[in-house]
C-alpha cells in the first residue's frame, strides 16, 4: 500500500468506513476540513497508522480487556483518542460499519429524526446509527481510557 506520509502532518476529526465504485475504501476529514479518500479498508488503514507509530494494537486491546473493556473500546492515532461510532449498515456478514470520531472534534450530541447526530469542531455534522446511550457511553469509555492511557505516557519519554 502506498501511503501518504503527510497524513501525519494532520489531526483528523473522523475516519470511516466508505463505498466507492471499486468497493471498500476509508476516508479521513482533517481539522482543516479536508476529505482524504484512501481505497483501502478502514482495518487496513488503522494498521498502518499504528504501524507507523510504532504501537502494538494488540497490546492496546489487552490493556482495554486489563479494564473490562471488550467491544466499543476507543483507538489512538497520533496524540489523538478516537470514539467508536457505527456509521453505516453493512452489506456483508465481514462489512466493517463502525468509524472513529476524534474526542477533541465532538462538540455535541443530538437526535434528529430518530437519528443520532455528532456535531463536529468545524461546524459539521455526522450523522450516525447507533442511539444516543451507546454513543454517550462510548464517549466515557474514551475519556477514562485517555487518562489511564495518559498516566503512561511519561514512561515512553526519551530521556
Amino acid at each position: 500500500m502506498n501511503f501518504n506520509f503527510d497524513l501525519f502532518n494532520e489531526d483528523f476529526q473522523y475516519i470511516i468506513p466508505k463505498y466507492d465504485d471499486y468497493g471498500d475504501g476509508t476516508l479521513i476529514y482533517t481539522f482543516s476540513s479536508k476529505d482524504v479518500y484512501i481505497p483501502k479498508t478502514l482495518s487496513t488503514v488503522l494498521k498502518k497508522f499504528y504501524f507507523f507509530q510504532s504501537l502494538d494494537r494488540k497490546a492496546i486491546n489487552k490493556k482495554f480487556k486489563d479494564f473490562g473493556i471488550k467491544e466499543n473500546g476507543p483507538i489512538f492515532i497520533k496524540s489523538s483518542v478516537f470514539v467508536k461510532a457505527k456509521v453505516r449498515k453493512p452489506k456483508t456478514k465481514s462489512d466493517g460499519a463502525y468509524g472513529y470520531v476524534n474526542l477533541k472534534a465532538i462538540k455535541f450530541l443530538n437526535e434528529k429524526g430518530g437519528r443520532v447526530i455528532i456535531g463536529l469542531d468545524d461546524g459539521k455534522e455526522l450523522e450516525i446509527l447507533d442511539r444516543l446511550e451507546t454513543i454517550s457511553k462510548n464517549i466515557f469509555l474514551a475519556k477514562a481510557m485517555k487518562g489511564a492511557f495518559s498516566s503512561d505516557e511519561s514512561a515512553l519519554e526519551v530521556v
